[in-house]
């Protein structure tokens, strides 16, 4: 019998080893904002009320579109280091 975990619900058609958190994310170009909860918790390893917080305190970017807060995804990429150039810093030289 297999086990199955509540990240296994999260998007049916990935595997668990396939969920890496820059294939999970979507870029800006494919999607600008994401919501707070359970996007941005999650790929922070943040619980719902930890996320809350964090945005409460200005940790997380938010923006607030009537009662829901939603996440600029760019923004999102660059705490989480997804769209740093992997060339390092003497490329531009």
């Amino acid at each position: 019998m297999q086990v199955y975990t509540k990240l296994d619900y999260v998007n049916t058609n990935r595997t668990v080893e396939d969920r890496s958190t820059s294939k999970f994310l979507p870029t800006a170009a494919e999607r600008p904002t994401v919501p707070l909860w359970p996007m941005t918790g999650r790929a922070f390893g943040l619980g719902r009320s930890a996320t809350y917080a964090a945005a409460a305190r200005g940790e997380i970017p938010v923006l607030r579109v009537g009662g829901r807060l939603i996440v600029p995804t760019a923004a999102l990429r660059r705490m989480l280091q997804l769209d740093v150039d992997q060339s390092g810093p003497d490329a531009a030289a």
